[in-house]
């Protein structure tokens, strides 16, 4: 792999609350994704990455709809 790879981790990408649960959500999702990734591609950018926690089975289904892949998982431990 080239260590000058190009890419974008997207941070913080929500919805408004008020939609929640009224069907909104794939379509306002999927319009998010492709905008980000239209503005990444007019970078050069390579790679979007992006982190859902694995409980949101709404937003991985729309990700993965989108066409995203689990690559990882991160481990985490409440005190």
């Amino acid at each position: 792999m080239r260590p000058e790879r190009r890419l974008l981790d997207l941070k913080r990408a929500r919805r408004e609350p008020k939609r929640f649960g009224r069907g909104a959500g794939t379509a306002s999702g999927r319009a998010l994704l492709e905008a980000a990734e239209g503005w990444a591609r007019s970078q050069g950018v390579e790679m979007i990455t992006l982190n859902v926690f694995a409980s949101n089975e709404h937003a991985r289904a729309v990700f993965e709809r989108q066409g995203y892949t689990a690559e990882t998982l991160r481990y985490v431990k409440w005190l």
